[in-house]
């Protein structure tokens, strides 16, 4: 499935362990650009493999490249919106920060594209993640879809938990110190 959103479970995860360090809407950036491979073949073939250049390490270090520079102009002005339309106050858990750092930038797409490739190539036998290097995947049936469907929404319950206890501590921190 195009755009799946199963694969923003490692993400999750991941911002609850590198926070500030990590950009959830440029791993999501990444993911949609990676998936706009196999929406764009899509209507185009019958033999069901769509998973071709940017579904190796090699087009997947192009396109985190590319997002490098075409995300931060779009997702920055995207999160002042955000946080203008549900009227997100700085410190308050729905706001989102419209700053970010050049590591964290790194980090999410980087993250978001060669993550994208280990995640569908277990279940994906024509994928062939180290092309042009070595032909075939390794990866293959290392894990069934339903296990790596599992593994994901139990990385997006569990990061999604800590994003939130993380946030709710720093709005008590906040407000024990300014009753101070």
């Amino acid at each position: 499935m195009p755009f799946t959103p199963f694969h923003m479970g490692p993400g999750l995860a991941a911002k609850a362990v590198l926070g500030r360090h990590f950009s959830i809407p440029i791993y999501g950036f990444t993911q949609v650009a990676i998936d706009s491979e196999v929406l764009a073949g899509y209507p185009f073939r019958r033999d069901l493999s769509f998973h071709k250049i940017m579904h190796t390490f090699a087009g997947a270090t192009a396109v985190a490249t590319l997002t490098l520079f075409l995300s931060r102009p779009a997702i920055l002005p995207l999160m002042r919106w955000w946080n203008r339309s549900v009227r997100a106050a700085p410190g308050s858990k729905w706001h989102m920060e419209p700053r970010l750092s050049p590591v964290a930038a790194v980090l999410s797409a980087f993250g978001g594209a060669w993550g994208h490739v280990l995640l569908d190539a277990p279940t994906h036998s024509h994928m062939e993640p180290l092309a042009p290097v070595r032909r075939g995947n390794p990866l293959n049936g290392m894990a069934s879809q339903r296990q790596v469907m599992v593994w994901c929404v139990g990385l997006a319950a569990i990061g999604g938990v800590a994003i939130l206890a993380r946030s709710h501590r720093k709005r008590i921190g906040a407000t024990s110190a300014e009753s101070r």
